[in-house]
């Protein structure tokens, strides 16, 4: 049974590293800011904790934009549907010649010819012709009747236009015949002289006699002619009618009759003018243009016929702007909002950062869109009755030849975010209210329960230790696992350090005393019989001798407590070094045989060395001073404690270390009596010995195993001690130190 042998009788500690624990308390304070120090805010857990809720408060600005979002979100999924549905008006609009070709003249209808339009400062209808005198006239085509001569009828007519305010149209027909015989009765409205010229025989009045006609029809489509009134002034080469003609004309066609001035009043020869376009029209702009376009928004209003059922207004313009076609109208999907502050903040959240880029980007599509690129925004409306909505616009390029030949805008407006927001409001609001309320509650209690833990801790720390600074009671343990209870743990391993320290002082003060009472003793005995005694003294030689073992045990003593108390310094201020455990080993069991055998041990007696391991080689960083000590005490263990003759085997293989690590373990297996139950646990405590006054004639302190205790856990690993069939195995584990390991099995 190993126990440990006399050794010093201080308690070192392994220096691993200083702690920060371990600094002077006024190094520590030093590093702590100065300005910290003069800070008296005195802030309890629950304050604390109220404190960390004022961020909560956030919560009802970040519901808001939350609001913002999802409706930036509806928002944004509008618009991309809507820019892939304008982007398929767009699709079926590009490379249209027919519509955005180059194209001078258009095709004039029903195969009408080009009246010129002059420009006038004035014209007053009065039958003088006085403003005309250098305009042009215009020949109408004339038809004589059969034995007519060719020239009996001549009709020439002139258009004018005045730019005035109100733009007007004019109309001067000269007609040159022999005389001009007027119906009878007359024909004063433009619907009965029409009626006259259907009749096949001639102009007639129907129930009077026939007279000359003249019937001027305008309109703004050709086949849409209507009849105007014209007053007819008689001079002496014929007669003459100006009047005035609307100015939405952009058709027009006069027509003449001339009857016989005799009594039978037959149809003598007629004009025709046939249809005739207005170059320029009343406004200025040129007739063919006109009609080109009304063309073109023709076949645009046909092709987007079907667009708009998608919604919205569809507007399709050319490369300069102008509307070419419009089809639709932007109404917006009306939603209830409530009033008051609801809407406000309502109205506020579904705008949250989009109030000044709405309305910046106003106007933006079409631009964009003429230039190139395609471009979709939304702007915030509002309107008169306190309605708000969203309108969507699209803006596609057309392009022709590689060039932007128009845009297309499509346009939508709806409103039916601020009703979505307005319910996601109300719910947000309510669970807002009441996650605050329940977080509120619930950091209130989790601080009491924090708070009252605390106490608990501080008041059971209080008690564990009296005001002579001995550990008296324990610290209980927590049921909730948490830091408050790994806290409590902490306290409990303190305690426990120091209820150690305070027993290790308690034994050693009484294992000193009973070390150092017995050679002391026989010292001054000694000495007391050596001063009664004369040199002549037969026991003279006995008591010199007697007083000398007692010095030199009381040496060994002082020895083994210097090595104890220069452990630590040792192990602190020694390098770690690369080594190869095999030959550390090896080396040191044959010591032990050549030691053993040359204090005179015999075979018989004293127990014999062997090294066992099956590794090639074990390299580790180690102290190997340290591991040689360490050692050094289990042999003198395993000797001491080993049957007499029986061989004691140093084992070295490859083991886990405690925290896990790869590394070895090292034991001495001897054959003796088997550890004692009550000293199992604590046989690697400082001053524990279980020596019987027969074992060795040596003193023993109890530190020869502590030693151990403190090498194995500066190289990272623990000692064992274990019973095996026949005997003990004592030892400790190391770790490796990341250092490669060779296993021949």
């Amino acid at each position: 049974m190993p126990v440990t042998e006399p050794e010093p009788a201080t308690r070192p500690q392994p220096r691993r590293r200083a702690p920060v624990d371990d600094a002077p308390a006024a190094v520590v304070r030093s590093e702590i800011p100065r300005w910290f120090t003069h800070v008296r805010v005195r802030l309890g857990l629950r304050w604390a904790m109220l404190l960390a809720m004022v961020p909560m408060l956030l919560l009802p600005v970040a519901g808001l934009q939350f609001l913002s979002e999802m409706a930036a979100q509806t928002r944004d999924e509008r618009r991309a549907q809507l820019d892939a549905t304008a982007r398929g008006f767009a699709a079926a609009l590009h490379e249209r010649r027919d519509l955005f070709g180059p194209s001078p003249r258009a095709p004039l209808p029903g195969d009408s010819d080009t009246l010129p339009v002059v420009t006038l400062e004035s014209v007053r209808v009065d039958g003088v012709p006085d403003e005309w005198t250098d305009v042009a006239r215009v020949t109408v085509p004339s038809r004589p009747e059969a034995g007519a001569p060719a020239d009996t009828l001549q009709v020439r007519m002139a258009m004018a236009r005045v730019p005035a305010a109100q733009a007007r149209l004019y109309l001067l027909v000269e007609v040159f015949d022999e005389r001009y015989l007027e119906p009878e009765p007359p024909l004063v409205l433009g619907a009965e002289i029409a009626a006259a010229f259907a009749q096949p025989d001639g102009p007639s009045s129907g129930q009077g006699r026939a007279g000359d006609v003249l019937l001027v029809t305008a309109g703004s489509a050709h086949d849409d002619l209507r009849p105007l009134d014209a007053g007819v002034t008689v001079d002496d080469d014929g007669w003459r009618a100006e009047m005035i003609v609307p100015a939405d004309t952009r058709f027009i066609r006069v027509r003449v009759r001339d009857v016989d001035y005799q009594a039978s009043r037959r149809l003598e020869a007629s004009a025709d003018s046939g249809l005739l376009a207005l170059a320029t029209l009343a406004d200025g702009s040129d007739v063919s243009a006109v009609l080109r376009a009304d063309a073109r928004e023709a076949q645009l209003l046909a092709t987007l016929k079907g667009f708009a059922r998608a919604g919205g207004r569809v507007t399709v313009t050319d490369a300069g702007g102008q509307v070419m076609a419009r089809l639709g109208e932007v109404e917006a999907e009306t939603a209830p909002v409530p009033g008051g502050l609801g809407q406000a903040l309502v109205s506020w959240a579904v705008g949250l950062g989009e109030w000044g880029r709405a309305r910046s980007e106003a106007g933006v599509p079409l631009a964009q869109a003429l230039h190139g690129f395609p471009v979709t925004v939304s702007e915030r409306r509002e309107h008169a009755d306190g309605r708000t909505d969203w309108l969507t616009t699209s803006g596609q390029p057309i392009w022709f030849e590689d060039r932007v030949a128009g845009a297309l805008l499509l346009e939508q407006a709806d409103d039916s975010d601020l009703a979505r927001a307005q319910a996601a409001f109300e719910w947000l609001a309510m669970f807002t209210a009441i996650a605050i309320l329940a977080t509120l509650l619930t950091l209130l209690g989790f601080a009491t329960l924090t708070v009252m833990r605390i106490r608990a801790l501080k008041r059971a720390a209080e008690r564990a230790i009296d005001l002579r600074g001995r550990v008296i009671a324990e610290i209980p343990r927590f049921r909730l696992r948490d830091e408050i209870a790994s806290l409590a743990d902490g306290y409990a391993r303190v305690l426990g350090r120091l209820r150690e320290h305070q027993q290790y002082l308690a034994n050693l003060r009484a294992r000193l005393v009973h070390e150092l009472r017995t050679p002391i003793m026989v010292v001054r005995g000694s000495l007391d019989n050596l001063n009664d005694a004369g040199p002549d003294d037969p026991g003279h030689d006995a008591y010199l001798t007697r007083a000398l073992g007692g010095a030199l045990r009381l040496e060994r003593i002082v020895a083994s407590m210097s090595e104890a108390a220069n452990l630590e310094s040792m192990l602190g201020d020694s390098p770690l070094e690369r080594i190869d455990l095999v030959l550390l080993l090896r080396e040191l069991v044959a010591a032990y045989n050549q030691a053993w055998s040359a204090r005179g041990g015999s075979a018989g007696s004293a127990p014999a060395f062997e090294f066992d391991t099956a590794l090639v080689q074990a390299q580790a960083a180690v102290v190997p001073e340290a591991i040689a000590q360490a050692l050094d005490k289990l042999a003198s263990n395993a000797r001491d404690f080993a049957e007499p003759g029986s061989v004691v085997r140093l084992r070295l293989s490859v083991a886990p270390t405690a925290a896990g690590a790869m590394g070895y373990r090292i034991a001495m297996h001897n054959q003796g009596g088997p550890l004692p139950d009550l000293m199992a646990d604590s046989l690697f405590d400082s001053m524990v010995s279980v020596r019987g006054d027969g074992r060795a004639s040596d003193s023993h302190l109890g530190l020869g195993l502590y030693l151990v205790r403190l090498i194995a856990e500066f190289h990272g690993g623990e000692p064992f001690a274990r019973d095996e069939p026949g005997g003990v195995a004592v030892g400790f584990t190391i770790a490796a130190g990341q250092m490669p390991i060779d296993d021949a099995s």
